[in-house]
């Protein structure tokens, strides 16, 4: 009877095992078991006996009961107990052999090893067939060429970059226009489809084509003195604000604005065209060109109130009732797919982009400028509920030249600000220095955190 003590058998090992009775030479009395597996020839088990059952006056007897299968007899026969440990023949020496130490290692590890160190030396094995293959430049060095070409297509240019940023946000412009009128020729369509705007009879309104068939010296100090109304001017934060019946009535006509336009933005458009002698000539021309003024103030108070009106994310109808547009308003709808991007799992439901409703603002109110150019105050940003810089930043995007000049005081000494002179003279054009200037930007963090003056440095 043998115990088996060293490790688990692997799975038909029982079957390869065999082992003989030898005399054991140390002692003179005693017989000792030495066992091999057919596949390891360098190892040998040797079983000895234990000491309860050495000699034969110990007192104990050890039997071993063997039941046939489906048999209820039991045959006993007396044994001798045996605990069988592994021992390294190190007096044979087999010639023949070739292997190396670390091939002999992992083929015991393979035979005898746990799982673990199973799963180790194979890891080891692949990783010296991987530096061979580098070594001979052999199919891993195709390999790496392979990945380095994937990698390599992946790679976008910076203009590739910026082009598909200025295709998501800006109304589709020309690249190779020759002249600054035909840059957005297209665009203009994209903003508000000639189709759709002949629909919409809600854009003329009576009292703005009215207005632009005044003489251009009352256009322009009809929206001076509209502008210079408290409503406009910058809100005081001290102070009681006395009120009389007189001035709410006048503040809730003020409200609508002058001619219907709400917005700073367009009364600017408007003054910018006044000072150019620039009028309606006829009833006809008027309509024509009230609607391209509705279709500015719509523009202008959906950058101004977008990104409040119903928490941003809205359907066409909500479009509709900001702009001041029937329920079922086709133009409506065609602002709401263009300027609300789509939101997941919502069908109907989308939300606002103020960034592309800026730009697309912006292109429309320049074109209705004599040359493509306005002048813009500090106020006409605040009246847009724009952040700092962010005016004069969209005015860039679209492709103009800005120069920034501060304005004279008044006569009381008020500083009334800064004013942007924007001209359209082309086609958008890459900004390198806004790209490379985020790249510089990125590096002072690291080197602020882990260089000197950050929290690593002395």
């Amino acid at each position: 009877l043998a115990f088996w003590g060293t490790a688990p058998l692997p799975k038909g090992g029982a079957s390869q095992l065999a082992f003989t009775c030898h005399k054991d030479r140390q002692k003179t009395k005693g017989m000792r078991l030495v066992g091999k597996f057919k596949n390891a020839k360098f190892q040998d088990f040797v079983g000895t006996r234990t000491k309860a059952s050495k000699g034969k006056g110990s007192g104990f007897t050890h039997l071993l009961g063997i039941q046939a299968h489906g048999s209820k007899r039991i045959f006993f026969q007396e044994a001798e107990v045996y605990h069988v440990d592994m021992r390294k023949q190190e007096h044979e020496k087999v010639a023949e052999s070739k292997l190396s130490y670390g091939q002999i290692r992992g083929k015991l590890v393979e035979d005898w090893g746990t799982a673990k160190k199973q799963r180790m030396a194979r890891q080891i094995a692949a990783r010296k067939s991987r530096e061979i293959k580098v070594a001979e430049f052999g199919s891993y060095s195709q390999e790496l060429a392979q990945r380095a070409e994937e990698l390599k297509a992946k790679v976008v240019s910076l203009e590739d970059r910026d082009a598909e940023l200025k295709a998501k946000i800006l109304p589709p412009f020309d690249v190779n226009a020759t002249e600054p009128a035909g840059v957005y020729r297209e665009g203009l369509a994209r903003i508000t489809p000639p189709e759709l705007m002949l629909k919409e009879h809600a854009l003329v309104k009576p009292e703005l084509v009215e207005f632009l068939q005044k003489d251009c010296r009352a256009q322009i100090n009809a929206i001076i003195q509209h502008l210079a109304k408290p409503q406009y001017a910058p809100k005081k934060t001290f102070g009681p604000k006395k009120t009389s019946k007189h001035d709410h009535n006048e503040g809730q006509d003020d409200n609508q604005g002058i001619a219907g336009c709400e917005s700073r933005f367009t009364l600017t458009v408007l003054l910018t065209r006044a000072r150019a002698e620039m009028r309606a000539r006829g009833e006809e021309d008027a309509k024509k060109l009230a609607k391209q003024v509705s279709v500015l103030n719509a523009l202008a108070m959906m950058v101004t109130k977008g990104a409040k009106h119903k928490g941003g994310k809205c359907l066409s109808q909500a479009v509709a009732d900001l702009t001041g547009l029937p329920a079922e308003s086709p133009l409506a709808a065609h602002w709401h797919m263009e300027y609300y991007d789509e939101m997941v799992g919502r069908r109907k439901v989308r939300c606002f982009n103020g960034r592309k409703v800026l730009c697309a603002m912006l292109v429309w109110g320049l074109h209705l400028t004599p040359s493509l150019s306005m002048e813009l105050k500090d106020s006409v940003a605040r009246d847009l509920a724009l952040e700092p810089g962010q005016l004069k930043k969209g005015i860039e995007y679209v492709g103009c030249t800005v120069t920034e000049d501060r304005m004279p005081v008044d006569i009381a000494g008020n500083d009334l600000g800064k004013v942007l002179k924007a001209k359209l003279e082309g086609p958008p054009r890459l900004n390198r220095e806004h790209y490379e200037g985020k790249g510089k930007g990125r590096g002072n963090k690291r080197e602020g955190r882990g260089g000197r003056g950050g929290r690593g440095g002395k």
